[in-house]
């Protein structure tokens, strides 16, 4: 695989005009040129398929900035230039260099690291199981080689080992039960590269994102995170599958794959969600020393591994069980809105039946009579029915010389939804974890003279609940 390198240069990372990147850079830049049919006749869809595999990678690699041109030398305005912005300066974690853990590793592998280990000190099979493989303690590998048989000893030299002695010894290796390895050789995306990548190239309504921890089969560690989407203008109703395998996105034989079959399997009307109708986005990305592909296309992951399975499942049902909460508030949220624009719409008839009613009591001194409250006996001026009865004979008053008016009476019941809206966010905000409800106390969104609505009152949709705190409201006015 040694390269034909037609031109090295080096560049100074110097900012300027005369510099080729004016601005400076730091990092790597890949140029790579190809020729090939972009939508001549069979290869029409390859246009389709190259700009999908680019613009997945854009979502896995939110960090990385790059840019993707199409030339047509015959037809100059087919021409094509995407480019996909860089949407945050963090890398994924570095992978560390770790040993071969002993349940992983098959007849080429122990025949290779048995090669190894002849160009160096450990020449024994002690020292060779011990520094070659991880989790082998001195004793563990003491133990190990008594296992083994009689045709096996400590300090017996590893060439001695045949292609027999090479066959049991790896078998042995595999069979045991062995601590499980770590993830430190693994280099996730991360959950939030991944869902900065979701929200910058499909642009969803919600998101959400889980990352299982490190598990592994038959020796070899990985990691499963996965994002569940919600809307987003390119994506289509139903379940689109995003399946990324170390961060490579892979396009072809979706249906046969772990994650699409997956997520077929998820029941998501238990989340509150419409799989047929509802915009649904599954990311799922596996990350391991060893894909278990099916095939040597390595088109697809297999769905055979059930440690895979179920944490591609587990990942996914944490995602929805996220969504349905948010899924949740948002549709209390729509019936809130909805509410208060229905209570809006009957503001004016309402408040031309009030006003006529009050004008009727207001010129018919029988009525007026009537209207006003029986006075408590011994009550004195400074009581609260002496002053209600005042309040009362007042708002006659105002009604006959035109000071209240049906647009005033508009304007107060207005104010009294809006005040329940405004007391209605300030709930649906604290329900979202972005505002404590201890604090509610210190933010008054009532007006004095009225005090707090009664919410009971204020749910009634023949707003009986509003004229009766209006009249009241009208009373205690100066």
């Amino acid at each position: 695989n040694q390269p034909n390198i037609l031109k090295h240069d080096k560049l100074a990372n110097i900012a300027g005009d005369e510099h080729p990147f004016p601005t400076g850079w730091h990092g790597t830049q890949i140029s790579v040129l190809i020729e090939g049919n972009w939508s001549a006749g069979v290869g029409a869809s390859y246009k389709w398929k190259v700009l999908r595999y680019m613009r997945r990678l854009a979502v896995i690699t939110p960090y990385a900035e790059f840019t993707f041109r199409y030339t047509d030398a015959e037809v100059p305005k087919n021409n094509i230039k995407i480019k996909y912005r860089r949407r945050t300066d963090i890398m994924p974690v570095k992978p560390r260099e770790v040993k071969h853990h002993p349940s992983s590793i098959d007849l080429l592998v122990i025949n290779d690291l048995l090669r190894q280990a002849a160009n160096t000190k450990h020449k024994t099979l002690k020292a060779f199981l011990c520094n070659f493989f991880s989790d082998i303690k001195p004793s563990a590998a003491e133990t190990l080689i008594e296992e083994l048989g009689p045709k096996f000893s400590s300090d017996m030299s590893i060439e001695d080992i045949d292609k027999p002695r090479v066959q049991h010894l790896m078998m042995h290796l595999s069979a045991r039960d062995w601590a499980p390895p770590s993830g430190d050789a693994l280099s996730p995306a991360g959950i939030y590269n991944l869902y900065l990548g979701i929200m910058k190239e499909l642009k969803p309504d919600m998101i959400a994102t889980h990352a299982e921890p490190a598990d592994v089969y038959p020796g070899h560690a990985f990691i499963v995170e996965a994002a569940v989407s919600l809307g987003g203008k390119t994506v289509p109703p139903g379940i689109t599958t995003y399946r990324f395998a170390n961060r490579i996105p892979l396009l072809f034989e979706a249906g046969s794959d772990v994650i699409t079959k997956t997520a077929q399997e998820i029941k998501w009307a238990n989340y509150k969600i419409n799989r047929k109708e509802d915009k649904i986005g599954v990311f799922v990305s596996l990350v391991s020393t060893k894909i278990p592909f099916k095939g040597t296309n390595k088109e697809f992951i297999s769905d055979e591994i059930p440690a895979i399975k179920d944490a591609v499942r587990n990942a996914l049902q944490r995602c929805c069980v996220q969504l349905k909460a948010k899924v949740a508030r948002k549709k209390q949220a729509q019936m809130h809105k909805e509410r208060k624009s229905n209570l809006v719409k009957y503001v004016p008839n309402v408040a031309n039946s009030i006003f006529t009613v009050l004008q009727q009591i207001a010129a018919d001194p029988e009525s007026q009579a009537l209207a006003k409250r029986p006075r408590v006996d011994g009550a004195t001026e400074g009581d609260a029915s002496h002053a209600s009865s005042l309040s009362s004979e007042k708002l006659l008053q105002d009604v006959l010389s035109g000071t209240v008016t049906s647009s005033t009476l508009r304007q107060k019941l207005n104010v009294h939804i809006d005040q329940y809206d405004a007391l209605e966010t300030m709930q649906y905000t604290a329900a979202s974890g972005r505002m404590d409800m201890a604090n509610l106390k210190d933010h008054d969104v009532f007006v004095s003279a009225t005090g707090p609505l009664p919410r009971s009152m204020l749910l009634r949709a023949d707003m009986s609940g509003y004229a009766v705190t209006l009249l009241e409201a009208l009373r205690q006015e100066p």
